[in-house]
């Protein structure tokens, strides 16, 4: 009998899991393919940006975030985080919410100019969340959301439906 152990530490599969399900969230709604960077952890960011002086412009592009676009959205960087609790209270108080600061960081540190990102957040037993930059805030139909600082929260899987033309025209 063989024993196959799964690969990776448990928040790296939790991880891998969540990038998938918006994978193939994104892929139904918005159309075309949607996949996982391989082994992303910011292949392309922060110290890791002088790489880009050397790659293609196809391998930068699929380098960028979490989630690689398919072929006709060039403009998308998507990032994904997925976590047991996260410190909503923060977004909606005087101060900084340290954690989403730094998720933001992370999404903003591989993106070039005319890229539009988001931070897809899934929070257990709490939802997805989208936070995105409060400049496009006119171009998007939104509901309940949260202002923190110069970004937007709001739910994920009713703002990607309602705005799906809307993504594919900015991110094109």
């Amino acid at each position: 009998m063989t024993i196959t152990k799964k690969k990776g530490s448990p928040s790296k599969r939790k991880g891998s899991t969540w990038e998938r399900a918006i994978c193939k969230f994104l892929g139904d709604v918005i159309g075309g393919s949607f996949i996982r960077v391989p082994n992303s952890g910011a292949f392309i960011g922060r110290s890791n940006s002088v790489r880009k002086d050397y790659l293609s412009g196809g391998q930068i592009r699929a380098a960028k975030g979490d989630i690689i676009p398919p072929d006709n959205l060039p403009k998308l960087v998507i990032e994904a985080k997925s976590y047991k609790d996260f410190p909503f209270h923060q977004l909606m108080s005087p101060g900084n919410c340290k954690q989403i600061d730094e998720w933001i960081s992370q999404t903003k540190d591989c993106i070039d100019d005319g890229d539009v990102w988001f931070l897809i957040i899934k929070i257990n037993n709490k939802g997805s969340y989208i936070c995105y930059e409060n400049k496009l805030k006119d171009e998007f139909v939104i509901g309940n959301h949260v202002c923190y600082n110069d970004y937007i929260v709001t739910e994920m899987e009713t703002f990607v439906k309602e705005n799906k033309d809307t993504i594919i025209r900015l991110c094109t």
